[in-house]
């Protein structure tokens, strides 16, 4: 990378603020004049000579801007695509920023350690809330980045677990770093702040914020971070556009399971059934990001007892303990809907669908049609056993 003028982020700044002129020819102007004083001098001679690459409308929009240009006050906080400072990820996009505006601590981009996204619905159930502040909870001892949007719901909650937990948080806005959406959260932005976290957007701080703004927030978020977890998202919800940008670019995905007589749940459930990663406990995230060794199997000694091409059988499941033994308890004696289960087991409905499944795989448990659940066998002998 070049050296750049100490005015290069001030050039880029106002040349991505001019409406009309576009991301990719803000950035050939950018290129072809490298500093800001030298810009003013010679953006005029280069309209009134014409150009090969100005659309006609991006001349009339840069002739405007051009008139304002010597009343221009830079933001001291804004970072070019060509700082060194910018954030390597968002290289990755297809369509990066032309820069970025921040408060807070940027520092926080120079320390090696996982980023993970907790994303969801706005209007979020009080088990998607209870799940998310779990999952930030059971990351702690890994000291991830938690990243959301500073929405209402789940991005709020997973700000305030990360920041009741001790963990650095970045919100990236769809608004402006000066003029924070939802107003609601802005003692929550203060605390991000205080707390050393960071707040972002590329949104230019004299401009309203517009709908259109999430969707290029959502790609930024999934940009930035090692995994996305969609906590609980309806169909068509910003989070799964989230969670698209992520898969896209390689991130680990992953789905909280709900209720399926929930629609909050339905975006989720969906990217489960499409290959994202059923979620029921943190941990997992940084076992598949290889910062942490997977739970030990039974009987996992190498090479004791192993025939060449013959399979070695499945360890017996251990004895069973809290949350496993209280769920088969529940269907010993007649098949249940997995809302009884979740009712009468007073646990957060996404880890009730996790543990049950976990219980199915292990052979203790079996679905039946319309999510109904009953005892095996195999699980009928060990609730026989003593704890």
């Amino acid at each position: 990378m070049r050296p750049e003028s100490p005015t290069y982020n001030t050039l880029v700044e106002f040349l991505s603020r001019v409406d009309g002129l576009g991301r990719k020819t803000a950035w050939r102007l950018a290129e072809r004049f490298r500093d800001w004083e030298r810009f003013q001098r010679e953006g005029p001679e280069l309209l009134r000579g014409g150009s090969s690459f100005l659309p006609e409308e991006a001349s009339r929009a840069l002739a405007a801007a051009l008139k304002d240009a010597p009343a221009f006050i830079p933001s001291p906080n804004f970072i070019s695509f060509q700082d060194p400072r910018y954030p390597s990820r968002l290289h990755e996009l297809y369509d990066p920023p032309c820069g970025l505006y921040f408060r807070g601590d940027w520092e926080i981009f120079a320390r090696a350690r996982p980023w993970v996204a907790l994303v969801g619905t706005r209007r979020a159930s009080r088990y998607a809330l209870e799940i998310c502040g779990r999952l930030v909870a059971e990351m702690k001892g890994f000291d991830p980045v938690i990243v959301s949007g500073l929405a209402l719901g789940v991005d709020g909650m997973a700000h305030r677990a990360a920041l009741s937990h001790g963990l650095k948080t970045v919100a990236v806005l769809g608004s402006s770093v000066a003029d924070i959406y939802p107003a609601r959260h802005r003692d929550l932005a203060r605390r991000i702040l205080q707390e050393g976290g960071l707040l972002l957007s590329e949104t230019p701080p004299d401009r309203a914020v517009e709908p259109w703004h999430f969707p290029k927030r959502n790609r930024l978020i999934a940009a930035l971070c090692d995994a996305v977890v969609v906590v609980e998202a309806p169909e068509k919800s910003g989070a799964l556009l989230t969670a698209d940008f992520g898969l896209d670019l390689g991130r680990e995905i992953y789905a909280v399971p709900g209720s399926i007589e929930d629609g909050r749940n339905r975006g989720a459930h969906r990217l489960i059934q499409e290959g994202a990663k059923l979620l029921s406990e943190g941990r997992e995230i940084f076992v598949d990001l290889g910062l942490a060794e997977p739970r030990k199997a039974a009987n996992s000694a190498a090479g004791v007892g192993v025939v060449p091409g013959v399979l070695p059988p499945d360890p017996p499941p251990g004895p069973l303990r809290g949350p496993e033994r209280k769920l088969l308890e529940i269907i010993a004696f007649e098949p249940s809907h997995i809302d009884k289960i979740t009712y009468l087991s007073h646990l957060p409905n996404p880890q009730v669908a996790g543990l049950l499944m976990q219980l199915c795989l292990k052979g203790l448990a079996e679905e039946l049609p319309g999510s109904y659940f009953q005892l095996r066998a195999l699980g009928r002998d060990l609730l026989s056993n003593p704890e």
